[in-house]
């Protein structure tokens, strides 16, 4: 008997949310991450890898660091401190997957002097379960750091989030005011 053994491709891929990773200096940012292979995306492990400390679940490099929040789902932590210079920064680290599958042998007749012995069980099904781990050897979580916002652009994004409710209350005050300043003339008037 021959066994066939499946070998899964050794690329593992990622997919990041958002796609492209972009943080301000000065800011953090939790990045959820999808890893997976073609045959699993079940993650056992994750290390940083090719930074000064070597492996682990830090990196840091130029003042931009990154942590491993969680391995399931996967999910970093970066951080840029505000003295990182603007760029590119490619994070550098090793994922393992747990891979179980179920593989079928091909029956071929032993040779005169080969004997072949199988557990029953296993000689009824055909299948066998098989498991084992798929490691990529490096992938990597590109970052770019851009600079921190500017007065101008803190505006914009705190009115693109705050001014409808700003102006809701505003012009509510306005109209209570107006009322109340219509109702004084009246009675003015009424007086004379």
């Amino acid at each position: 008997m021959i066994l066939l053994i499946g070998v899964p491709p050794s690329a593992i891929t990622i997919v990041t949310s958002p796609k492209d990773i972009v943080i301000r200096q000065g800011e953090q940012l939790m990045v959820p991450a999808n890893i997976y292979s073609t045959f699993s995306n079940n993650v056992t492990d994750i290390s940083f890898n090719g930074d000064s400390t070597g492996e682990g679940s830090d990196f840091n490099s130029s003042g931009l660091s990154a942590t491993i929040e969680s391995i399931r789902p996967s999910l970093f932590k970066i951080i840029a401190s505000p003295q990182t210079p603007e760029g590119f920064y490619t994070i550098p680290f090793t994922a393992s997957l747990f891979l179980e599958t179920m593989i079928e042998s091909l029956d071929i007749a032993p040779n005169n002097n080969e004997s072949i012995t199988m557990s029953p069980i296993l000689q009824t099904t055909g299948k066998y379960p098989s498991f084992g781990y798929v490691t990529n050897p490096s992938m990597n979580l590109t970052v770019s750091v851009i600079p921190p916002l500017n007065f101008d652009e803190q505006f914009k994004e705190f009115w693109s989030v705050y001014g409808q409710p700003i102006s809701i209350v505003a012009r509510g005050f306005a109209s209570l005011v107006f009322a109340k300043i219509k109702k004084s003339d009246k009675q003015l008037n009424s007086r004379k």
